[in-house]
């Protein structure tokens, strides 16, 4: 999607009409990443704000790594209720509404607790997601689009607390100066 977002484009999916699907059978984007660690990796997802426009249905993105099983999230982490919608006496009154997701605080890109900061004012709103990386090295990340409302901005793997951002270190393409692509 040219010109929307902070850099060249977006991605989502065309029409936003499109049928929700599970990730065996939802399109995917992928990235080739170098990992030089093991364990724990975290992986942030910057999207567009959108509303929970099928509560009973939820509103979802997976993300997975090579060829494991992908994580499915639910892209309301981080949702800014103004309406208060999703109060306790909402939920119980509501066949279809779901509790809001918790939000990983320990990455500093979310800006949590900020003055001003969230995904109104900001734009954009951070999934986070954790993996496990068993070997290092190059791995595929995969963003599955399983909800069509979802529009994806950015992605930030294994965000610096030391250096926390506005939305994440600029891109670094590895491999240019060995022309390894």
């Amino acid at each position: 999607m040219p010109d929307l977002g902070r850099g060249k484009a977006c991605m989502g999916i065309v029409p936003v009409t499109t049928e929700s699907v599970s990730p065996g059978d939802a399109p995917y984007l992928e990235y080739q990443v170098l990992l030089p660690d093991t364990g724990n990796l975290s992986v942030c997802i910057g999207i567009l704000p959108v509303q929970d426009v099928y509560p009973e249905r939820g509103l979802r993105i997976a993300v997975g790594l090579d060829d494991k099983e992908p994580q499915v999230i639910d892209a309301r982490q981080g949702f800014h209720d103004e309406f208060r919608e999703y109060t306790r006496a909402n939920l119980a009154k509501s066949p279809n509404l779901k509790p809001l997701p918790g939000q990983d605080t320990s990455i500093r890109l979310l800006g949590k607790g900020q003055p001003r900061r969230d995904e109104v004012f900001d734009n954009q709103r951070w999934l986070t997601v954790k993996l496990d990386v068993e070997k290092a090295g190059m791995h595929t990340l995969k963003i599955f689009m399983v909800d069509p409302e979802i529009v994806l901005e950015r992605i930030v793997v294994n965000p610096d607390n030391r250096y926390p951002s506005y939305f994440g270190a600029p891109e670094k393409r590895h491999g240019q100066e060995t022309g390894l692509d």
